[in-house]
């Protein structure tokens, strides 16, 4: 018994003791050197960096309803795209207004903002909100109402375009995704 306890005694003092690397002297770099690369997402998944964030736009053929959209969006290890402030807002708005296809004058792509028509609150809190004019959608009629879209015209001085609410299993132009940099 004392010679099994010796001998496990002796392989924790083993473990226990830093190991050098071998090749340790060449892993550390002999002289500092000063770059001003940093890691990006590939170019298909930032298409739009605003703060911290790449967003980029899916548009489909057919439309999607907002289980599709986090699916597209996860697919692509991004998540639904929240609009966190008026500059993130309407340089969105600018992105997805310059990808509208040619021939539609407007698109609608879900994002990843939540809002209770039945007491107002909007998830998260502190995202940013522009409705549509005139068409939020509240009270116990709406109560399906949850998930928020962007609508955008390709007309920039319309006021027909904003966010608006809308039941999860309605059917969008594409989602906006993010992925945090």
């Amino acid at each position: 018994m004392k010679k099994a306890i010796s001998h496990i005694e002796q392989r924790l003092a083993v473990i226990e003791k830093p190991q050098k690397n071998r090749y340790e002297q060449f892993t550390k770099p002999t002289t500092k050197t000063r770059t001003t690369l940093k890691p990006t997402p590939a170019p298909e998944n930032c298409e739009l960096k605003v703060g911290s964030f790449c967003y980029f736009a899916v548009i489909r053929g057919e439309n999607v309803d907002y289980d599709e959209a986090v699916d597209i969006c996860k697919k692509r290890n991004a998540d639904v795209g929240l609009i966190r402030d008026e500059e993130s807002y309407n340089a969105i708005m600018n992105y997805l207004r310059s990808n509208i296809p040619k021939g539609d004058s407007y698109n609608t792509v879900w994002t990843g903002i939540h809002y209770d028509p039945m007491n107002g609150d909007v998830t998260p809190a502190d995202s940013f909100i522009k409705w549509y004019p005139g068409q939020l959608e509240t009270g116990i009629d709406n109560n399906d109402r949850t998930d928020v879209y962007l609508v955008v015209n390709s007309n920039l001085k319309t006021r027909d375009q904003g966010m608006k609410n809308a039941a999860p299993t309605w059917k969008q132009h594409g989602v906006i995704c993010e992925i945090l940099i």
